[in-house]
């Protein structure tokens, strides 16, 4: 494994062999066209490579030394003919905050106690469990609180660890490529990074199929287990910093408050809502990204959502000199569709709805002059990562009630601390003026121009 480029093979072989014992190796490397697939037997594993691709080669005199990349690696060995595609009925993937956003245990535990209120014993039941299902087009997805176990020893000291994750499940009713399952996989990991306003990523993907059986030595098949797969497509996310507990925020829903029926109107509006969904995923989902690649984004999305939302009584005053919707109009849609204030210091709808048109123009052309005030990009930014996460919701078709918590003033409290610890507000024209009262501060530090602090409930 070389992450995060992937499993990458290296074949040596010899370039001009008298004997041909390397021909068909010389053949991959000269030609460009490897096999389709190969198994790899090393170090007492057998791994199979799927989509093989040339990825370069060098030589010497004499010595030359091949580079191959496979886009899927299994680790196991399948059964069958070699050539065929690898495509298989069920993927499992663990990824970040599923934990936390399914709320589900594999293990429980209990004790006893003596007179005292000592510890006597301890005993964990570790079952696996199956959480929320719904329907995505032609696939079946589930979650699915998943137990095992890591015993270590050494002559020392010995112990097992229990490991109790929740993992996402795929199936569908044919066996299908991996490229399947993961854009069914990708539509419920985008919602994630808009439910946490933070990076998601993906950290491990399992497979089942029949041709990858476990067989005893007589040949008889006892199980079809659930073996691991590393692709190209996902392999970077492996190679993340996995976040701290204390760096996730709670979602703004969970699994169970958005339901199954929830889950399936996401995806049945994935498509129509790409523009929307994918440009704030890609800004929400990078870390340390500029506070003007954030309002550019953002902006993005809420031009796409505004457009697909249409007229909302009162956008009137947003429109420009032609009597035509402007970004402002836009913006206007989304925030009238979420019906959330943002405090006396963001102004009233149209307002802000002017205030995040304005920057979001001022960063977007460079014949505006200077960027903007990096504290009302940074301003402006917050806002929008709140209005492109409240937005989502919408989408799940229980928008007024998944939204409605958010409504209260305590949910915005940082957002607001931020207004006072600048001293800005928004007037009635949509610009910035100094704010009168500055009630508060955010400890000792204000944000520099292109630190990213985004708004995470």
């Amino acid at each position: 494994m070389v992450e995060p480029l992937g499993p990458r093979l290296e074949v040596p072989f010899v370039r001009h062999d008298p004997n041909g014992q390397f021909a068909h190796v010389n053949r991959w490397f000269q030609e460009t066209e490897p096999p389709r697939n190969l198994i790899l037997v090393a170090h007492g594993m057998s791994l199979t490579l799927f989509d093989v691709q040339w990825s370069g080669h060098t030589h010497g005199s004499g010595l030359a030394l091949g580079t191959l990349r496979p886009s899927e690696t299994v680790l196991a060995e399948r059964e069958g003919e070699l050539a065929d595609p690898l495509e298989f009925d069920v993927l499992r993937s663990r990824m970040d905050g599923l934990n936390r956003w399914a709320a589900m245990e594999a293990v429980t535990s209990d004790y006893d106690t003596d007179e005292s209120g000592l510890i006597q014993s301890f005993t964990a039941i570790a079952r696996s469990t199956f959480g929320e299902s719904w329907r995505q087009g032609e696939a079946d997805l589930r979650l699915v609180a998943h137990w095992g176990t890591l015993p270590t020893e050494d002559a020392y000291d010995r112990r097992i660890a229990i490991t109790n994750n929740v993992v996402l499940e795929s199936r569908f009713p044919t066996a299908r490529p991996f490229v399947d399952h993961l854009a069914e996989q990708r539509k419920v990991a985008n919602l994630l990074v808009l439910m946490f306003g933070a990076p998601i990523s993906f950290r491990e993907h399992r497979i089942r199929h029949n041709r990858f059986p476990t067989r005893v030595l007589s040949g008889r098949i006892i199980d079809h287990p659930f073996v691991e797969i590393v692709s190209v497509r996902t392999v970077r996310e492996r190679a993340m910093r996995v976040p701290a507990t204390s760096e996730r925020q709670d979602p703004l829903a969970t699994v169970t408050q958005i339901g199954p029926d929830g889950m399936t109107e996401w995806s049945n509006n994935y498509d129509k809502w790409r523009r929307f969904i994918l440009p704030s995923v890609a800004v929400l989902g990078r870390p340390d990204a500029f506070l003007e690649d954030i309002v550019t984004s953002t902006s993005m999305a809420i031009e796409a959502a505004g457009s697909l939302v249409g007229f909302r009584e009162g956008e009137q005053p947003t429109y420009g000199r032609t009597g035509r919707p402007t970004a402002a109009t836009y913006a206007y849609r989304c925030l009238d569709v979420i019906d959330v204030e943002f405090g006396v210091h963001a102004g009233g709808r149209t307002e802000l709805a002017r205030a995040i048109a304005n920057n979001y123009n001022a960063v977007k052309h460079f014949d505006r002059g200077d960027l903007p005030d990096h504290r009302e990009t940074h301003l402006i930014a917050e806002l929008n990562c709140w209005i492109v996460r409240l937005f989502a919701l919408t989408l799940t078709g229980k928008g007024k009630e998944l939204i409605a918590p958010h409504r209260l003033a305590r949910e915005r409290w940082r957002l607001v601390q931020w207004f006072e610890a600048y001293r800005l507000r928004i007037d009635s024209g949509g610009r910035w003026v100094p704010s009168q009262q500055a009630s508060g501060t955010v400890g000792d530090h204000a944000a520099e121009p292109g630190e990213a602090t985004l708004g995470t409930g």
